[in-house]
């Protein structure tokens, strides 16, 4: 990984938040600024113009740390420190860094509700590629015994090994292959 290739773990255009970022041979680490050339963000490109990315996804939950376990345990990955705003008092979050693209933030807030179950216009659900069938699979697994399988396994139409899950409070995750 480059050092243009380091996943930002916290927006550079907010500075009331905590920045983090993961260096491949430091681990998770702590900056004031970080060069725009070296996070995941949108940069520009040789010719001045911007190249736009995605930083983060982020997903508001009842319950920050049932969900961060919950984002551990099943990908096995582990989440950046809580970061508590001055600004906007019982706002929470943590970071969850992927191997690769962008970050995954969660959030949460006394204001924060749960809604009724239904579709309706805004994000459906975050896929997350977990590289193989025999790992969808586990995932199957392990989410039957939690109760927490929605749909799938089953193979699309256009060749996809995919799975529907749901997290602690509700939000749908797409595994697949």
């Amino acid at each position: 990984m480059s050092h243009n290739q380091y996943a930002l773990l916290a927006s550079v255009e907010r500075p009331s938040l905590p920045q983090f970022y993961v260096n491949p041979d430091k681990g998770l680490q702590t900056c004031k600024k970080m060069p725009r050339d070296e996070w995941s963000g949108g940069v520009a490109s040789s010719a001045g113009t911007m190249v736009p990315r995605i930083a983060h996804v982020a997903l508001w939950t009842t319950d920050l740390d049932e969900t961060t376990r919950f984002w551990e345990r099943v990908f096995g990955i582990t989440a950046g420190p809580v970061y508590k705003s001055r600004n906007r008092p019982g706002f929470e979050s943590r970071f969850v860094p992927f191997a690769e693209g962008p970050s995954f933030e969660i959030m949460t807030g006394p204001w924060v509700t749960v809604e009724d179950d239904v579709e309706r216009v805004g994000y459906a659900h975050l896929a997350i590629s977990v590289g193989s069938e025999e790992e969808v699979n586990r995932l199957v697994s392990l989410m039957v015994q939690e109760h927490a399988l929605v749909s799938g396994p089953r193979w699309t139409g256009d060749g996809f090994d995919e799975a529907v899950i749901r997290d602690p409070g509700g939000a749908l995750i797409e595994i697949t292959t």
